[in-house]
């Protein structure tokens, strides 16, 4: 019984890496066009069919993309709540993205246990450092990047721990 709890528990890393070296990339545009380094980071389903609790941030400069929040489907279909810093301003929203066929089909969107593929955009707000409005602004987030290696959380660790040493105990006391 102690040995099935920790087996049970293994709460796996989900997470995507992009970069704008080789062939892992991803690009904000929209009047501008910057790369960004970060990652995305979630769940996904017992069904495996969605990835959800995204969450994961990207910098390029002085410009930061927080991802909030957001959920994508194994067809690429989902929304991204962002927020996108640049300057002394500040552009929100909801990026979504469309399931296959986002532009007539020459690029599908797809996210797979080892790599996803996202072409999306939305009309994100904008306000200035001074909490002034200044309108909206079309924004497009192309991201392209593998899945890095699952690492188990260090709470199964300690879980798979607790569950040998009980073992190791009953065997002790199994022996005297």
């Amino acid at each position: 019984l102690l040995m099935l709890m920790p087996v049970n528990s293994w709460a796996i890393s989900n997470t995507y890496t992009f970069n704008n070296t080789g062939d892992n990339w991803n690009v904000i545009h929209g009047a501008w066009n910057f790369g960004f380094d970060g990652a995305l980071t979630g769940k996904w389903s017992d069904d495996g069919r969605r990835f959800d609790g995204i969450s994961g941030s990207f910098v390029s400069g002085s410009r930061t993309i927080n991802v909030n929040s957001g959920w994508l489907k194994s067809n690429g279909k989902g929304k991204l709540n962002i927020d996108f810093k640049r300057g002394n301003k500040t552009y929100w929203g909801s990026v979504k993205f469309k399931d296959k066929g986002w532009f007539g089909g020459q690029y599908d969107n797809y996210v797979s246990h080892t790599e996803l593929k996202l072409w999306g955009g939305a009309n994100l707000q904008c306000k200035k450092g001074n909490g002034r409005s200044c309108g909206s602004k079309w924004v497009g987030l192309d991201l392209y990047g593998p899945k890095v290696v699952e690492v188990p959380e260090p709470a199964t660790f300690a879980l798979m721990g607790l569950g040998l040493l009980g073992l190791g105990f009953t065997r002790l006391k199994k022996n005297s």
